[in-house]
């Protein structure tokens, strides 16, 4: 700050303040008025805020940036004044912090990550707002909106008991709604996608989708395609029938989104062209890099229904079916057996595929029954084998 905070600043301290960040994003290219002492002070810090973009620009470095967009939090945070409501009053700064995280997140989305993860991590450890006021919940759902593994290094605690505390506690503060808490928790689970901690991301996805009231609500399908997606492009999983289990997603099953699930289910790549012919994955949401994982993990899906319906699957029939030579096929086994969705070997003299296992896909009612009457039998048999001791310790002591 270009001032010593204190209880002696005076209006003019604050538009000065205002005016000296305005200059210096002028000099990068921010076409703004000069701040008015006439107008609200809140509503020029918005308009500043307004002119952000212009630091986007990457011959803008991260030190410059950084010092422009702390001096604004600062200002919003420590210096205006809304508890005695002398800038304005809580819904001004719960309004104004809402405005100036949703720029900083704009702002992550144009690369500059780095800076505005740091400037939320400080904003909501250091500033003091309102007790009624939502500034906290709009700096911590922003700054869970900005995190990702290349700005990791301002991480504030995330968990879900952390998160539970919070709406507990804005609850009491300023009674929280359902919507709210909603948006706090897809900002949670994307934040643990984007920082690649899928199994924890998975369970915050659960615990979002069962929260919806409506489960045919336009939010509702919007989560559930969030989900399929996630769920279809995460490294090394295979395994995607819980998800149908899902109201949310039971009831979209019938959209795009819940047909390509299904294919990802049951079906093979015959399938599954059949659909991309007739759909862009891009216009679903899958950038270029989830289509090639898309195409991977299809073929290795294939490979698995093959070997479910015959354990030596015969080079030719995967070279047809996926249209690859021999030395792809032998890859793709391998890869298979790595991912440990196949156990068996190569038989390169006999040209195919040897498999003692194939994980199963779609695990259903009668598989359940049948994994209950197996463990019933292994409990039989436990029980079988202590009476079996009991007569020998009781023959060894006659």
């Amino acid at each position: 700050m270009a001032f010593f905070l204190s209880d002696d600043l005076t209006q003019q301290d604050k538009i000065d303040e205002l005016e000296k960040i305005r200059l210096l994003l002028k000099q990068y290219g921010a076409d703004a008025a000069e701040v008015s002492a006439d107008a609200a002070i809140a509503a020029e810090v918005e308009r500043i805020i307004g002119h952000f973009q212009a630091g986007w620009d990457k011959k803008v470095s991260d030190t410059e940036l950084f010092q422009i967009v702390q001096r604004c939090a600062m200002l919003i945070g420590q210096v205006l004044e809304f508890e005695n409501e002398q800038d304005g009053n809580v819904d001004t700064c719960s309004n104004l912090v809402k405005v100036f995280c949703a720029k900083l997140v704009e702002g992550e989305t144009a690369g500059r990550g780095r800076v505005t993860t740091r400037v939320l991590y400080d904003m909501f450890q250091t500033c003091t707002f309102p007790v009624k006021s939502k500034a906290k919940y709009h700096i911590y759902c922003a700054w869970l909106n900005s995190c990702s593994k290349k700005n990791a290094t301002y991480l504030l605690e995330l968990n879900r008991p952390k998160i539970d505390k919070m709406i507990e506690k804005w609850d009491k503060d300023w009674t929280i709604t359902d919507v709210d808490v909603r948006h706090l928790r897809r900002s949670y689970q994307l934040a643990l996608h984007r920082l690649e901690r899928f199994e924890q991301a998975a369970t915050a996805m659960e615990v979002l989708l069962m929260s919806h009231p409506e489960v045919g609500s336009e939010e509702a399908a919007k989560d559930a395609q969030t989900c399929i997606v996630q769920a279809l492009t995460t490294p090394a999983t295979f395994r995607f029938d819980h998800w149908r289990e899902l109201d949310v997603i039971q009831h979209n099953m019938a959209s795009p989104h819940g047909k390509l699930l299904e294919i990802f289910i049951t079906a093979t790549a015959i399938e599954y062209h059949d659909f991309t012919n007739e759909h862009k994955l891009g216009e679903m949401g899958f950038t270029e890099a989830d289509i090639e994982i898309l195409d991977e993990k299809m073929k290795l899906l294939t490979l698995v229904a093959l070997a479910e319906n015959s354990p030596d699957v015969l080079y030719r029939t995967v070279e047809e079916k996926l249209n690859l030579d021999e030395e792809q096929c032998e890859d793709l086994a391998v890869k298979a057996f790595q991912l440990k969705l196949l156990r068996g070997r190569l038989d390169q003299g006999n040209e195919r595929i040897s498999t003692t296992y194939a994980i199963k896909r779609d695990f259903t009612e009668g598989d359940w029954l049948d994994l209950k009457n197996k463990l019933d039998l292994w409990q039989q048999n436990l029980e079988q084998v202590k009476e079996n001791i009991k007569e020998v310790e009781e023959l060894a002591a006659c």
